[in-house]
């Protein structure tokens, strides 16, 4: 039952959890949205969340490839 604990391509994260997922602060991220680095999504006023999709792609975009 060795069940992968990533979560389903459809999830949208809130600013502690994509943070965590991305494997860096929550200040960080703050600083990269407000910088438009990475994509998401305003719901409201104040609400932010982070498609896991988006999350994947820039990840993708700054893979290092081995030699």
């Amino acid at each position: 039952e060795n069940q992968s604990k990533l979560p389903p391509k459809h999830l949208r994260l809130p600013p502690p959890e994509a943070a965590e997922y991305l494997g860096i602060k929550p200040r960080t991220l703050k600083k990269w949205r407000h910088e438009r680095r990475i994509g998401f999504y305003r719901l409201g006023h104040v609400a932010v969340v982070f498609d896991v999709r988006d999350l994947d792609a820039f990840l993708a975009r700054h893979r290092v490839e081995a030699i």
